[in-house]
C-alpha cells in the first residue's frame, strides 16, 4: 500500500473534521494577522516575459491613504490641505503637497518595479552633490526600502520657479536670457565632473555613495561595479533584453546579440583631453530635469539613475540636449567650447552614440506603452526607433 494510503487510513472519521476546521481556523487567523501587521505593497500590473521576470503594463496609482501616510512618515503632526499631481509614469509618481502649515513639499513614488534600487541611488548621489555645492532640491525625507508602506518614496522641499524646457519655449524669452540659462547650465554640467568620488570603477551608487549594483530584482539591471567601459556599455543594453516584447526579441534577438559581442570587444580609450575619464553622469541632466528662478538656475533635479560614467556620455548623449531647438543646440556646443569642454573624435563618438542608441531603443521597446502616447503616437515611435536600431545594426553587419 502506497506511504499516502496507509496515512489517509490512520486517520479516524471524527478526527477528519477536527483538522480541516483547525486548518480552516489557522489559514483565516495568519492571513488576518498579515493583512493587519504587513504593509499594504502598491504593485503594477505585470505580465510575465522570460521566467522570473516581469514587464511594467500600467503606471503606479497612488491612493490619498498613501500620500498622507509619506508626509505622516517624514512628519507626524503633518496635515495635507490639498495636493496636485504633477507627473506620473513607468518610474515615478510625483505630487504637490501644500500643509496647513503653510509649508509646501514634493512626494516622490517609485514604482515598486525598481525597488531596491534606484531611491538608494537618488539619495546618495543627491546630497553628495549638494553637500559639494551644486543646486539641487532640499531632499527631507526617504524611505529607500518601502518599510513605511510598502513603498520607496522621497519627499522635497518645495522650490518655486520653471522648467528650463519652459522658459526657452516661452516666446518673451530674450536670446541674451536664454544664452544666460544655457551658459549657466553647461557651467554645471562641467562643475559636476570636477566632483571627486570613488573612480575605480563604472556603475551605480548607493545612498552613501559606496559602488554597487543598481539593483538586485528583475526591474533593475545589475549596473556594476565594472571594471572597464565594454562591460559596462554592454550590460546597459542587457538590462532591458530580458523585458522585451517577443515581438521585438523575434525581430532583433540575434542581431542584438551579434552587436553585443562586438560591444564587449570594444576598447574604450579615454579622450587625452580628460584628465579625469570617469565622473558623476546624471543621464539625464536635459531642460526638462533644470529649474529656473527668473534669471538663474535654480537646482537640477531627478539624480535616480545618476552613475560613474565616461564624462563625454552627458555631453555626447541626445537625451541631455532633446528638447532645444537649432538655436539652443548651437549655444550648448558654443558654451562647451567656452568651457574648454571636449569630445571625443568622430568615429569614437559615433561608436559610443551608436552604443546609447541602442540602449535608449530597447528602452522604448519595453516602456513606450507608459508614455501616455496616442496608439499612432506609439506606432510612429516604435517604426522611427525600429528604423534607427536596424541601421545601427546593419552599419555593424549584425
Amino acid at each position: 500500500m502506497p506511504l499516502s494510503t496507509k496515512r489517509r487510513s490512520s486517520l479516524s472519521g471524527n478526527t477528519r473534521p477536527l483538522i480541516v476546521v483547525a486548518l480552516v481556523f489557522a489559514v483565516v487567523w495568519f492571513g488576518t494577522r498579515r493583512l493587519l501587521l504587513s504593509p499594504p505593497v502598491n504593485t503594477p500590473e505585470t505580465e510575465v516575459g522570460e521566467p522570473g521576470v516581469l514587464r511594467i503594463t500600467n503606471t503606479l496609482h497612488v491612493s490619498n491613504e498613501q500620500l498622507r501616510s509619506a508626509v505622516a512618515a517624514w512628519n507626524s503632526t503633518a496635515t495635507v490641505v490639498s495636493s496636485k499631481k504633477l507627473s506620473g509614469g513607468s518610474i515615478n509618481t510625483v505630487f504637490q503637497v501644500d500643509l496647513s502649515s503653510g509649508q509646501r513639499v514634493v512626494v516622490k513614488f517609485n514604482n515598486p518595479f525598481w525597488r531596491y534600487c534606484k531611491t538608494e541611488n537618488e539619495v546618495g548621489v543627491t546630497r553628495y552633490v549638494a553637500s559639494r555645492g551644486l543646486p539641487t532640491a532640499p531632499l527631507l525625507y526617504a524611505d529607500t526600502e518601502g518599510a513605511d508602506m510598502g513603498l520607496e518614496f522621497l519627499i522635497y522641499g518645495w522650490l518655486p520657479g520653471r522648467l528650463l524646457k519652459s522658459v526657452l519655449a516661452d516666446e518673451d524669452t530674450t536670446s541674451e536670457l536664454k544664452r544666460s540659462l544655457i551658459r549657466q547650465w553647461v557651467l554645471l554640467l562641467v562643475e559636476l565632473r570636477k566632483v571627486p568620488f570613488h573612480q575605480k570603477f563604472l556603475g551605480s551608487f548607493g545612498k552613501f555613495m559606496e559602488p554597487r549594483p543598481l539593483g538586485h530584482n528583475a526591474g533593475c539591471s545589475r549596473m556594476g561595479p565594472f571594471g572597464n567601459y565594454s562591460q559596462y556599455a554592454a550590460a546597459r543594453i542587457e538590462m532591458f533584453y530580458p523585458l522585451l516584447p517577443h515581438k521585438w526579441k523575434d525581430m532583433f534577438g540575434s542581431r542584438l546579440d551579434c552587436y553585443l559581442q562586438k560591444v564587449r570587444a570594444y576598447n574604450y580609450t579615454p579622450s587625452p583631453e580628460n584628465s579625469n575619464p570617469v565622473s558623476i553622469v546624471h543621464s539625464d541632466a536635459s531642460i526638462r530635469n533644470v529649474l529656473v528662478e527668473e534669471d538663474r538656475i535654480e537646482a537640477i533635479l531627478d539624480w535616480d539613475f545618476a552613475m560613474a560614467a565616461p564624462v563625454e556620455e552627458e555631453l555626447t548623449s541626445w537625451a541631455t540636449t532633446d528638447g532645444l531647438d537649432d538655436e539652443g543646440k548651437r549655444m550648448f556646443w558654443e558654451e562647451l567650447r567656452r568651457f574648454g569642454v571636449t569630445v571625443p573624435r568622430l568615429k569614437e563618438r559615433q561608436e559610443r552614440q551608436d552604443h546609447l542608441d541602442v540602449y535608449f531603443a530597447m528602452i522604448h521597446f519595453c516602456h513606450v506603452h507608459l508614455w501616455g502616447l496616442t496608439e499612432k503616437e506609439q506606432q510612429d515611435a516604435m517604426v522611427k526607433t525600429k528604423t534607427q536600431l536596424d541601421g545601427i545594426l546593419s552599419r555593424y553587419s549584425c
